[in-house]
Formats: C-alpha cells, structure tokens, sequence
C-alpha cells in the first residue's frame, strides 16, 4: 500500500474549509498536539503535547521556614513572670517554631501585655503556645495565622525552570495608598523540574509583594526576568547572577529595590570643581582631635583662625569635608566622619579644581624684548620695549633662558637677572609669577580647551548593561586668559582689533570630584547597593548637540583603593580628546521613561512592552520659595555654596529676567514638571522676590568694580517640600529607604534641582575706541547723542537695516538697541582711560549708520584762511574719531544718559582736537527666545536634606508623633477614632506645647468632610496632645454628622485627608509661624453579623417553601439608619443538587435573604453554610442546619456525661435533674413527691432528701447524704432544676443513658436510675414511669426472660468483649442496673429515647434520676451503709442526655447496620447471615425506623418478605446484649414495624 505523509509546516488549524479543501500543512482539529520545529527530515511532523505532571517534593514554605507565622492568638497570663524580651516558646502539637514574645507588662507574676518580637512560621490555628520561663506556664493560643501563597509564576521550557513569587502578606489598605509591611515574607523561587533544584532567587519584606496584587506580567528575556504587579514599579532580575548555589534559600546579590528596579538609579548630583586647596600657603591651622568622631562634629584642640568655608583634610578624613560652623573647639563640617582621637587634620582654604598646569609662568607681570644678543655668562643686559612691570622677584621665562631665573633689579635700559644668560637679540621676555600649578610632566593637549567652553557630567553603567541617565552636567569649566584683566596694551589691541585676544580658556587640567552614591569600596564589593560596574565621565561642548565619553572608569580594585570610603571620586581631566560621541538618542533621554507601574508587560520583538501604565508622579501644586539675584556670597558665610570659589570667572547676566522653578524627581529618575512658587512677597532688605526675579545693572552704590565676585541667583525656601502619598491622584510622597518602617517608600520624591528660564539669549559686546558725546563740532549740543566708529566686526555686530534701500543711500538705520557697559574717561590711550558706566534698565537707539563723510562735512575751512584741513589732521574737528581717515562707518547712538568725551579742543589757535582713543563697551540688546523651556543648572540635592535645613532654620511642627486614625463604620457618636497625638518639631522631638485647629477634611472625591469630627485636646499632658472624636452635631435634615458607612466605593469616599493648622507656643513670647500638617486616615470596614448565627430549622419531610428568612447587619452603627445596606446572601456549599435541581434544591435570595426548598422530596438533615457579604467585601459564615424528619431537641436535654459515683470526691453522689410545667404554679412544690421510681430502702441505692428541694429561686439543691462520713467520703445529692418541661414537636426526642463501670474481677455493683414523666392534668399530677418513643416503660433495670424468674443480660467490657452478666442477687428491681465483675474491668450501659408522648398527652414533665453507687466491697450497700473502700475508687457510673436523632457520633449523618437477610422469623439463638450493609439515621440501634442500601439515604431496602429479623449496630455493643443484637419485624421496604427486643 502506498504511504502518505502529511507534514504540517503551516502549524495552522483550519476548521473553515471542507475537508476535502483543506490544503497540505493545516489540519482540521487536533488535541494535545504541537508541530515539530526540528530542522531535520521530521519537520512539520506532529508531537504529543506532555502534560503536568504533580511534583509534591517541593513545599516552598518549609524550604524558606515561613508561611504560618503567628497572626493573632489568646493570651493565658500564667504565673511567676516578669518583664523580659525575645522570650522563647514551645508548641503544642507540634510543628510550628521560632515564635519570640516580648513580656511589656505583668501583674502579680501574670503577662498582661505582650508583643510578639517574632511570629515563627509553619503554626496551625489552635496550637498552643507555651511562654517559657514562669512558674505556671503563660500560653497563647493561636487563633490566626499567615499563610505562604503564590501570587504569579512564570515556566522557561527551555530549561525546565519555574519562576514563583510568594508572599504572607495580604494588604488591606484603602485604594489611595500601598500599606508595607515591613514583617512580610516576599520571596522568588526557581525550581527546576529535572533536577528539582529550588533555590529562592530574591527575598525580603522590600519586595512589597501582596496576596492583593498579583504578578501581572512575567516575562524571561536571555537571562532577564522581568515582571510587574501594578503595585510596584516595573522590575527586572538576572537570574543567572541572582543565586548561582544549588538549593539556597540566602540569596545575598539583590537585596533593595534599588538593584531590581527597570528604571535604574539616577545620579542626581552635579561634579564639581572645588576643593580643598593642596597648597601649604592655604593651611589656616593644623590641629588634632580631642576625641574621637563619628559625627559630623570634630573636637578639636585648637581653633584659631579656622574660619566657616575652609576645607578639611587630613587622613581618613572624607574628601569634599568644609566647615558649616564653629563653636569654640566644637566645629560641625559638612559631612559625618569616622576618626580616631588625637588624629590630625589640617583646615585649608578652598580652591577651584580647574587649573592651567601647562603655563609655568603667571601673566601677571610685564614683557620686553633684548636689546642685542646677550653673550654667555652675562647677568646684566639691556632690554627695550617694556610694557606692564618688572618687579624684583618676578620669574623670567622666554626663548633660550635657563628656568628658575628671577629678576634681580631691573634700572631702564639694563636687566639684572640670578642666572647667567646667553640669548639672541629680539628675545621676547616675560616677566611674572611662578605657576605654583604648573607640571612639567603634563602630558595633555594645552591647546585645545583654549578655544571651547565645555562642561562636564557623567552616567553609571550597570551589571546588566543599562546606563542611568545623564547625571547634571557642569557649569561651562572656563576660566580666561589673565583671569579676564586687561593688562598691558590689551585695551587697545581690543578696540582695534574689536577682539579680546585673551578670552581664551587657560584651563587645562580639572580635577573633577565626581559624587558617588555611596562609598567607592561599596561600590566595588559583592554587596553592592547599586550594582554599579563603570562610570562614564561626559565631556560637552557649548556650541554642539553632542555628548561624548572622555574615559570610561571601571569599579575595581583600583577604583575602591582610589575612594576608600569616600564618596567622592576624583578624575582628573587633562585635556584628552574624547574617544566615542553617543548616539542621538541618548541626548534627548532626561528620565527614564519606566512606568511608575504598570497594568500589562509583555515581550515584543525582543523588546519589554508595558501597557495601561501610570508613566509619572503628581507633583506639588507650588512650592515655597522665593528667589534673588545679587552678587555670590563669599565662601565664608553660611549660605555659600563655595561657587564663588568653584567658578571664579562666572556670573549670572545682569539686564536679565530669570525664572527659577524647582524639579522634583524620584530615586530612578521620573521627574516632575517645573513647579513654580506661590509665594510673592518681597523679604525686607535680602531683596528674595517670587519666583521670577529680574537682575538689573550696577550701580554706583554696588560692590567696585575690580571688587566685584559676579552675581549668582540664590533660591530661599520658607517651607519643607510636602507630598503626601495618594495612589488615586499619582502623588508619591516622599522618599523613605527604611524597609523596616511601615513608611517605607522607595518611589517618592528622592531629589530636586534647580531649573531657570531665560529668554534673553544671544547679545554681542561691542568694543570701540571710544565715544563722542554731542556734536563733534559745538561741545554744547546734542550731548545724549553719541558716536562711535564701527570697524571690523562690529560692522556685523551693530548691523545697518538693509532690507529696503536705494542703490544710492548711504544713511542707513539699525535696529539693534545698545546698552552702555565701559564709557571712555580719557582721550588719548592711557592706563586708565575708561571706568564702569551704569545704564540703569533703558536702552540707547542706533538712530543712523553712514560713513564719516557722509555723516559730516568733514573738510574744514580754517577761518579767516581758506586752506582746507584734511581729517587727518589734528585741527580737524573730524580728526579724534577712530581711524577717521578711512572714512569709517559711524554710528549714531540716540542716548538715555550721556556717554562719551564732548570733542574738547585745546586752548591753542587754532584749536587742537585729541584722539578719542579708550576702550569703550557697548552691549547689544539680547534676542528674545520664544521657546519655553528651563535650562538644567548645577544646583541639585536630595529633598530629606534640604527639609532638614529648612525645617532647622524655620522651626515650627513637621509632623505628628502617633497620628493612627482607627474608626470603623461601626462606632457610635463622641467616640475617640485617632491615638493622642503629639506635634513634633523638626528633629522629630514632641513641642511641648502647641496650638492645633482641624482646618478641614477633605475625602479623596475632593469632598469636605470637616463636620464630621472634633479635635480633643489634652491640656493636662505634657506634651500636649491631641485626639479626633467622631462629631454629634445634627443639621436641620436630623442627619447625623460622625455616623459612617463603608459603602461600595468606600475605599475612595471614606479616605480623608486631615489638615492641621499647628502652632509651636513653647515660648509663649515667641510663637512659631503657623504651619499646616496633613495627615491621612481611612475608615476600615467592620464584618456584617448573620443574626442568630448559626441555626437549626426543622422542617417537616418534603416541605417546600421558604424555609427562614435569614437577616443581618453590615457592621455600620445602628443608630446611624444604613445597617442593612448593600449585604449580599449566597450559599457556599452544602446545596444538594439532583436531576431536577442541577444548580441545588435550595435558593437563597441575594438580597433579601429568603431561603427555600424546591425539592418535595426532601429529607433527612442538610447543613448549608451560607456567606453573607458587605459592600466592602467582609464575609460572615452561618451553618444552617436544615432538618426534614425529626426535630432537634431544646438544648436543655442536652446534658454531658455526668458522673455521679468516682471516689474522687463525691463518691456514690445522687443526681437529679427536673423539667417542669412553666403553667404549673405548683410543681416546684411537688418535685419530691411520693411515689419515686426508684425505692427509698437502704438497700435501694436511692436516698434523697425530701425536704431539700429547688425552687424557683433556689434552682440547684446540694448536700451531703452520709454526714457521718469523713469530709470528701460521703454520699452527695445535687437536685438542679434544668427548665421547661418537653413538648412533641415533629418526632423530637431525647435520650437518657446511663453507665456502670467497675474495676476489680470479684467487685458487685449497683447502679439504681430512672425517668419519670407526670402531666398535671393526669394521675392527680403524680410522677409515674416515664415510657420511651416505643411505648414500652423505660426500665434501667434487667430485662426479665419469659419466666420472671431469671434476669440475665449479657454485659461488655471496656474492650468489647462478653464477659458475664447482669445479676439480681436482692430481687427484682427495674430501676437497677447491677454490674457483677468477673474481670479487672467490666462495663454495662443502658438508653432510651423520650418523646413527652404519653399516655395521650404530648407534653410533660420528666423527673430523671441516678441513684447512689453501690457495691459489695464499698459504700452504701445494705449491709453496711455509708462504708467506703478506698481502693476502688476509680470506679463510676454516669448519667448523659442528649438529642435521639442527632446526638450519635456522626451527628446528622448516617450508620452502618447488619440486618440478617434469611426470609423466615429470626430469633436470638440461631446464627443468622448478617453480612448484608444497611444504613439508618439513628445511633440507637432499638429505635431505628427505616434502612437504607446507599449511604446517603436516598434508596430504602427491600427484602422479599416481611418477618422477624436479626439486626445489630456497627458503631457499638449498645446495652450490653449478646453482640449488640435485636429482634424485630421489618416490612418488605425496610420500615421496622414492630418494637426492639434485645437478645439476652
């Protein structure tokens, strides 16, 4: 036969097509199937699909010891404790361990107050814990417990690998806030299915894990695990590096949040470029310690001269340290240190870290050339064309001279130097300062930072390959040439060439002191916190997009030996080109773009994707600031940021507007948007404004010129930063690292920097000769009209408008506005020819531009000569304009305040003219920016320690000490909702006393709910402290304020944000300013009730119908009207279905509660357990015992065994027990009336006191029969009145049994007992033989054979075997149960079942009685009565009553009977078959009514005929009859039709 094959390479089901369409590659259906990916012959084939398979090896909770820890427990104070701590335990049973109990309070020696320091694991509830240590051991226990569960997996088929997430904790908070729980048990397992390797991969409480919020997304990317909880943030581990230990539950590489986040650490600190000067001139003191530090606080012995700003170094002193204060020999830096005492440290000045280490000589001296060669060994040679100073001292540097030559006296032309020369004529020579920076061996391009103004940033690099985002990037490192003075001729080669020639960077090396986040030998252990592996160092350029990577630093061995402990590292820059520029999308990457959380992850193209993600935080509405801009602080004050020192050459432009906003970000880099100020109000002489500050030009009255450090913007909060955590609104709060504090927050606000909008750009400076004010021919006019040459750039700089002119203008506007900043004070070039000009904030009109001869008629007559004078020449008024003989351009500036020289001719004739020939500076009015955008500064910290200075400076209430709000909906009006609460001061401290105003309460729908609570405060606590009641005030609806409802949406309209107005009157004189708190609180949810809980019904068989209508509460206040809102009914198990009823024969209505049965064939007992729910999802249970047959009986004929004849105390006691006639005013009296069951001789075992009988108010009677007895020997009586008499009520009875039990083979004993029945309305209300369900008189006696003459019955023994027999050895009794022991242990045991039917009446009263225990060896017998024989006394009789139908050990289920299955009458001495199984409901085998085949009752026995049969009882050898065994007749359905007769 031929072979076909069918590959199916499409993978494809196609159940579209007819079969007979379907083409090659598809199939139509398939089970359990997967198409083969082999790249051999085979692909395309089918492969079975393998199932799961159950591992039950691997129990995650034992593997890591959690799950099971102690929740809740009942305490059992004990005896003979004290206060202690970590007290061990021991369990019972066991299983569980490692519970830890702090005892917090005894009294008298008993715990009354406790703590659990540690919950241990794998506990049951129920188990008993026992408290170590006291005389009377304390216990607790266990009544809740947590459980390990699963919250998300993840299975790698490739290497067989599950990926689990577990935890303990389940969070119940409100839905605006994440409660942590710094107790809970997180972990992250992987077990391999191969090896069953399982080890947990990530641990610890910081893993914030909840039963609540399951992993939503888990995806494996190579050896990346990512997931997701919509909870926490997105987060990532490499599993791989995780826990490489086979089975090892102590992973120790992830640790924080910080190391699994996706979004990575952002370095938020800017380097800097300042630091403790290096050189010994800068050394203010050298002291030591007086002791040792570990404190930001240095004792010192000697603090003089130490000035706030210096810098501090010394060994083991932390780089970067500077003084903040002083106080005496106390001095506080800036950073805590860990040094010894008598250790040294030196207090040095500060100093910029960029610096020119190329130049060995400092421009701050003269030059000059040689004056003809200078011949060898010559120290003394002349020199011509000096400019600047030559002073003794100064170094000499030039072509050919040796190094180290200083000026010896210089007396013009001749130069006397320390070292001989030999140097060729026209040698320039420089005359300065030595470079105390200078390195010969520097090995840097000295040439190119010239021209560049660069700063600097830097970027982490991570163990799984991310980079963090770009840290700040620096100010521009630049520092001019000569540090910017003009010196020299530079004025004039300025003006001339309209070029600064020395604005170039002299910087050439920078030691930048880049921050790290923790120390560098941190950094480079095991344990790293941030898994940092390099570090980038980013070089930028001012006028370029890119960024480049100047070196990359890797965290080694050397790097860790460089820092220390340091956190500062120190890269020195040398002038390297960078080696790689970063791509483009790397520039525009300011915050990693990782969800906050995210709803869905998933892998796409290799790529996470994240979905329905919150991608940022809410930020503050304002925040509270105000801004200045003035000249820098000096280093030493207080506020200084050292940037005078770190940035000499820098200032803020002045004539500007600047806008200063405050970022927000979080510890991974979401920032917020720019938050603006609020406040507006100027501070009286510091000149802070609102947010928007304007820097206006000097003035005369400001710091000189050559004094002046530059103008900086300086930022003045007046209030902490505040965030109160909302997950509704997207409020983070702010950032809290401590995982062992419910507060832990690692997604809020971390750090801030300083952003400033400046929309004034580009301006140029122009530089000229010179100005002319007024006419240059009438010195008196026009003097706010001034001109200037433009030549060179500043043609371009001061443009003229060309955009519509003729072919033949020559006068040309501009539109460029000018600004005086350098006016000419002198007119020839001179030293010092110029000074400051002040503008103010107007500026000048370019009002034309033409050239000179254009603008003037320049060829001047010189009167009364008509010679014409050139304007090159002196005498022409034209002459002092700047290069007038190239007939320049000339600008024509209409002025706002005169500037410039008038053109003052001498007093010769003719008039002089002088060349107007000094530096003069115009600034050109700045373009304005349209785009609205912050520039990053440099300025950048962490919130916590800007809150911590503010908040000192301040002072005032920043928080409260134990704000708990704890009110449930439950709590009636005035009731206290909050513990006492303390105001605290900045350092966390109680205010001892305050002022405090509920301002409002807002719930989080932004609903004002201040009306419904009070604020309480204690004036006699101190501190005083305060506390919210719930508010009783009623408006004019009557509704009542404080009375709260947790209704369906309660997790968001019953959150509230209180806000506090809070005073600190510690010192009455000077009160702080009013600050206002906030404080969050949420209504918990109190679990609904069922009332009557759980309940029996009985309902006649096959009853349908509503069968209870179940009611309940919701948990809210009563009196508040909406306890019954919002409950929802169902049935959680125990509904029986059948073919008609597929979905169960009962029904329970949702809302109403009504419970009904559908099914008419309805019996037996059915136990429904329902739920009832709130609106806030709390569940109550009830078990509803549903019962179609027989009633239960009233719980007063439920009596436990009760023993009335064990020598332990109250031998041989008599107990009887009355339920009487409520309508009966009689009966009390008559309770002991004549004519008792039992008889009254000695003989009789009966003996009670006719006269001590319960009454209505004394309803127990108890005493002593035997007195003469000693005490504790003689025979007792306890007579109890147990309450109603019994009324038939639907086939409920109750049953009396009572036991004999001896111990000793040759011991008789005797166990007299009754019930009695009377109806007042029968036998003149006297008490007769009560008669059982039967109709038969209940005789506890033997039971008598045919003759009368014998009364034998078989009896068992403890171990159920038959032993002997009943004996009647003083005669006849029914009421006597005699045991005689032929064994060490022999028992007997006698029951009936009452129903209060008798004699036509259907209720009664019972009189039920257990005689006095007897025996032939001891106690009351006849021949000796009142005797005892001590070493008998274990043995006993006990009376018990209970529920007949329901009261056997399988309560309301069914029993196992052998029924004989022979045809024909059965008697009791012939064996019969009883092999066949029945079943019954009752477990008093005489009484039983119908049999079953099937164990739930539902198929009733059939038998062929209907006769006499054999039965006994599985469960026990009821009675003492031969094998348990009865007689009676059973119809052909399997109805006993006859009454019970034992087998004997």
């Amino acid at each position: 036969m031929a072979e076909v094959k069918n590959a199916f390479i499409k993978s494809k089901m196609n159940k579209d097509l007819d079969d007979r369409l379907i083409p090659s590659g598809e199939y139509r259906d398939a089970l359990n199937i997967q198409v083969s990916k082999s790249e051999a012959s085979d692909v395309g084939a089918l492969e079975n699909v393998l199932g799961n398979s159950f591992n039950a090896k691997t129990d995650f909770g034992t593997i890591v010891s959690a799950g099971g820890e102690v929740v809740g427990a009942n305490l059992d104070g004990g005896q003979g404790y004290s206060i202690a701590s970590n007290v061990t335990t021991t369990v019972s049973p066991s299983g569980g361990s490692g519970v830890l109990v702090n005892i917090e309070a005894v009294n008298g020696g008993q715990i009354t107050t406790y703590s659990l320091a540690s919950a241990g694991y794998g506990y049951s509830v129920g188990d008993v814990i026992t408290i170590d240590g006291g005389a009377g051991n304390a216990t607790l226990t266990v009544t809740s417990i947590s459980s390990l569960k699963c919250i998300g997996f993840f299975v790698d088929e490739f290497k067989n690998n599950v990926y689990s997430f577990f935890t303990n904790y389940t969070d119940t908070s409100s839905s605006n806030d994440i409660a942590y729980s710094p107790n809970a048990k997180n972990f992250i397992f992987v077990h391999n299915l191969g090896t069953l390797d399982t080890r947990v991969l990530v641990r610890g409480a910081f893993l914030n894990f909840s039963t609540t919020s399951p992993i939503i997304g888990v995806n494996l990317l190579e050896e990346l695990l990512f997931f997701t909880d919509n909870r926490n943030q997105p987060r990532k581990i490499n599993v791989s590096l995780a826990n490489p230990v086979a089975n090892s539950i102590t992973p120790t590489y992830y640790v924080s949040e910080d190391q699994i986040s996706v979004a990575k650490y952002n370095p938020y600190e800017c380097i800097r470029v300042v630091k403790a000067s290096t050189q010994a001139s800068a050394v203010v003191r050298s002291t030591f310690l007086t002791a040792a530090s570990s404190t930001k606080v240095l004792a010192v012995d000697n603090s003089t001269d130490v000035a706030v700003g210096n810098g501090v170094t010394g060994t083991g002193v932390k780089t970067g340290t500077v003084v903040e204060s002083i106080d005496g020999s106390n001095i506080t830096v800036n950073k805590v240190q860990d040094l010894a005492s008598n250790a040294t440290i030196d207090f040095v000045g500060l100093e910029t870290s960029m610096y020119d280490a190329s130049t060995a000589i400092l421009p701050d001296g003269g030059s000059a050339l040689t004056n003809g060669a200078v011949p060898p060994l010559t120290t003394t040679f002349p020199i011509d064309n000096v400019t600047g100073t030559i002073s003794v001292g100064a170094t000499v540097s030039g072509a050919g001279v040796v190094t180290g030559t200083t000026v010896l006296s210089y007396t013009a032309p001749n130069l006397e130097v320390s070292t001989a020369q030999n140097l060729r004529s026209n040698v320039v020579l420089t005359f300065g300062t030595l470079n105390p920076y200078y390195d010969s061996t520097f090995g840097g391009d000295p040439d190119f930072l010239e021209d560049k103004f660069v700063r600097f940033s830097y970027r982490f690099q991570f163990d799984d390959g991310e980079n963090s985002i770009f840290a700040p990037f620096t100010q521009p490192c630049f520092i001019p040439k000569q540090d910017g003075y003009f010196i020299n001729d530079d004025e004039k080669q300025t003006f001339s060439s309209t070029v600064v020639q020395f604005m170039e960077n002299k910087v050439t090396r920078i030691n930048l002191q880049v921050p790290l986040p923790s120390s560098g030998s941190d950094l480079q252990s095991n344990t790293s916190p941030f898994k940092i592996t390099a570090i980038d160092i980013l070089y930028k350029e001012s006028d370029g997009l890119a960024v480049q990577v100047v070196e990359t630093i890797p965290i080694d061995l050397a790097f860790s030996a460089a820092t220390g402990d340091n956190n500062i590292y120190e890269y020195v820059y040398e002038s390297t080109k960078p080696f790689k520029t970063l791509p483009s999308k790397e520039l525009i990457r300011v915050y990693d773009k990782i969800p906050v959380r995210a709803f869905s992850q998933e892998v796409i193209s290799n790529r996470v994707v994240y979905g329905n993600f919150q991608d940022k935080h809410t930020p503050p509405d304002f925040i509270d600031y105000q801004v200045a801009a003035s000249e820098k602080y000096a280093k030493n004050n207080a506020f200084s940021s050292k940037v005078v020192v770190e940035y000499p050459s820098s200032t803020v432009k002045q004539n500007r507007n600047y806008q200063v906003g405050i970022v927000l970000s979080d510890k991974f880099g979401r920032q917020s948007s720019t938050i603006l100020s609020n406040n507006d109000s100027p501070l009286t002489g510091l000149g802070f404004g609102s947010s928007t500050v304007f820097s206006s030009y000097q003035t005369e009255a400001n710091t000189p010129p050559a004094e002046w450090a530059g103008d900086s913007l300086k930022v003045l909060f007046n209030d902490t930063i505040i965030s109160n955590r909302n997950l509704l609104t997207g409020v983070p709060g702010l950032y809290n690292n401590d995982t062992t504090s419910p507060l832990y927050n690692p997604l809020g606000w971390y750090s801030y920097k300083i952003v400033v909008q400046q929309k004034e750009q580009d301006y140029y400076n122009v530089y000229n000769a010179g100005a002319m004010k007024g006419s240059p021919a009438d010195v008196t006019k026009n003097l706010n009209t001034s001109y200037i040459s433009l030549v060179n750039d500043n043609i371009n700089k001061v443009p003229r408008d060309l955009s519509e002119v003729g072919p033949l203008q020559k006068q040309f506007r501009s539109s460029v506005r000018l600004i005086g900043r350098v006016e000419n004070t002198a007119y020839e070039t001179v030293a010092v020819g110029n000074q400051q000009f002040y503008p103010g904030r107007l500026t000048d009109t370019t009002s034309s531009i033409e050239d000179l001869r254009s603008l003037f008629d320049v060829d001047e007559l010189i009167s009364p000569s008509t010679v014409i004078v050139p304007v090159t020449d002196p005498k022409n008024a034209y002459f002092p304009f700047y290069k007038s003989e190239s007939d320049p351009l000339i600008a024509q500036i209409t002025t706002t305040r005169e500037f410039g020289l008038v053109n003052t001719p001498s007093s010769a004739t003719p008039p002089i003219y002088a060349a107007i020939e000094n530096l003069t500076i115009f600034e050109t009015e700045p373009d304005l920016s349209r785009l609205d955008f912050y520039f990053e500064t440099s300025t950048s910290g962490l919130i916590s320690e800007l809150n911590l200075a503010v908040a000192e400076d301040i002072g005032g209430a920043y928080g409260f000490n134990d704000f708990v709000f704890t009110q449930n909906e439950g709590m009636p009006l005035g009731e206290t909702v909050t513990n006492d609460f303390v105001p605290l001061n900045v350092a966390a401290a109680p205010i001892t006393n305050s002022t405090v105003t509920l301002v409002s309460v807002q719930d989080t729908t932004g609903n004002d709910r201040t009306g419904e609570w009070i604020l309480v405060e204690n004036t006699n606590s101190n501190p005083k402290s305060y506390k919210l009641n719930i508010a009783a005030a009623v408006d004019g609806s009557g509704y009542v304020d404080g009375y709260q409802y947790f209704g369906p949406n309660a997790n968001t309209n019953e959150s509230y944000v209180f806000t506090f107005s809070v005073i600190d009157t510690t010192d009455p004189l000077n009160p702080s300013t009013a600050r206002t708190l906030e404080a969050a609180g949420a209504l918990t949810n109190v679990a609904p009730s069922i009332t009557g809980g759980d309940q029996t019904i009985s309902k006649t068989s096959g009853e349908t119908g509503t069968i209870v209508t179940l009611a309940g509460l919701n948990g809210a206040n009563v009196s508040g009207g909406q306890q019954t809102l919002n409950l929802t009914w169902s049935i959680v198990s125990g509904n029986v279905n059948n073919v008609a009823y597929p979905n169960g024969i009962f029904t329970l209505n949702s809302n109403t509660g009504v419970l009904a049965n559908q099914d008419n064939s309805a019996s037996g007992v059915y136990i429904l357990v329902v739920d009832l729910t709130d609106a806030g999802g709390s569940v109550v249970q009830a078990t509803i015992t549903i019962i179609f047959g027989n009633a239960p009986v009233p719980g007063r004929f439920v009596v436990p065994e009760a023993t009335a004849g064990a020598f332990s105390g109250s031998e041989g006691s008599l107990l009887t027990y009355y339920f009487t006639d409520p309508s009966n005013s009689s009966g009390f009296s008559n309770l002991d009336g004549i004519g008792h069951a039992i008889g009254g001789a000695t003989g009789d075992g009966y003996r009670q006191p006719l006269t001590f009988t319960p009454t209505s108010t004394t309803q127990t009677q108890s005493g002593v029969i035997c007195p003469s007895l000693s005490p504790g020997q003689g025979y007792n009586y306890s007579k109890e009145y147990k309450g109603d008499w019994f009324v038939a009520n639907n086939n409920a009875a109750f049953y009396v049994a009572i036991s004999n039990t001896t111990y000793g083979s040759t011991q008789n004993t005797f166990t007299s007992a009754s019930v009695e029945w009377r109806n007042k309305n029968f036998n003149n209300n006297q008490w007769v033989n009560a008669k059982d369900i039967n109709g038969k008189v209940a005789n506890y006696g033997a039971t008598l054979n045919a003759n009368n003459t014998q009364t034998i019955i078989k009896y068992v023994s403890v171990a159920g075997q038959d032993l002997g027999k009943i004996t009647t050895s003083t005669g006849l009794k029914d009421w006597r149960f005699g045991v005689e022991s032929t064994q060490a242990t022999t028992a007997g045991y006698r029951i009936f079942a009452f129903n209060g039917t008798q004699d036509g009446y259907t209720e009664g009263e019972y009189r039920v009685t257990l005689g006095n225990f007897t025996g032939s060896g001891f106690g009351y017998n006849p021949s000796s009565p009142c005797n005892t024989d001590s070493s008998l006394n274990t043995s006993k009789n006990s009376l018990q009553m209970g529920d007949a139908s329901y009261g056997g050990p399988n309560q309301s289920g069914s029993y196992t009977y052998k029924v004989s299955q022979d045809n024909v009458n059965a008697n009791c001495t012939v064996i019969y078959d009883t092999r066949g199984t029945f079943y019954a409901r009752e477990f008093i085998a005489k009484y039983v009514t119908q049999l079953y085949t099937d164990q739930a009752m539902t198929i009733k026995a059939t038998f062929a005929t209907q006769v006499v049969r054999k039965f006994r009882i599985d469960a026990v050898n009821q009675e003492g009859y031969t094998d348990g065994q009865y007689l009676a007749e059973f119809s052909t359905t399997g109805l006993r039709e006859t009454a019970s007769v034992g087998c004997y």
